[in-house]
């Protein structure tokens, strides 16, 4: 579960797999094969419909559009599509990705105003192999259903995960 409290979202990646992240994106791994999904916030297009927003989006970066909706996910606008592609190091792949428009959840600037008119535009998007695709379809549109606004309060409660030493002495066991 990867939970971001000062942006207020949070996703459910697959089990297992390995995620990193960046200041640019969130990418999670499944171990052993070039599979991934992708999260990051995407800039502003101004006086285009989230479809279109989506689609200029996915051909700037290499895809076409096979099938798409207009969808809600977890009560936030969304567009969700399928496109074929090149990615680097992988070569040819099928991705399944939405675009997701969440309203502001902070004050002031930063990334959370990128979407413009109090709101910011997400991709959560898999992207595979075509031959690995069909087996990993159903992990992509998991985590794609599973982004949500966290609400404040949730966000508050979130601890981050510390790091303390202790030094072993003599005759301390494991437990």
């Amino acid at each position: 579960l990867f939970l971001h409290p000062p942006l207020r979202f949070a996703l459910a990646f697959p089990e297992g797999w390995q995620i990193t992240n960046s200041e640019e994106q969130v990418v999670a791994q499944e171990p052993g094969n070039k599979v991934f999904i992708v999260l990051r916030a995407i800039e502003p297009r101004p006086g285009r419909s989230l479809e279109q927003a989506a689609q200029l989006h996915m051909r700037e970066s290499g895809y076409s559009l096979t099938e798409s909706s207009m969808t809600t996910i977890n009560g936030l606008q969304a567009f969700v599509g399928t496109y074929q592609g090149n990615a680097s190091g992988i070569g040819r792949v099928t991705s399944r990705g939405a675009h997701i428009v969440m309203p502001s959840s902070r004050r002031g600037t930063g990334p959370s105003a990128r979407g413009g008119a109090g709101s910011t535009t997400y991709f959560v998007g898999g992207i595979a192999p075509p031959d690995l695709y069909p087996r990993v379809a159903g992990d992509f549109d998991r985590a794609i259903q599973s982004f949500r606004q966290m609400s404040q309060d949730e966000a508050d409660a979130v601890e981050p995960n510390l790091v303390d030493l202790y030094t072993a002495r003599e005759g301390d066991t494991w437990q």
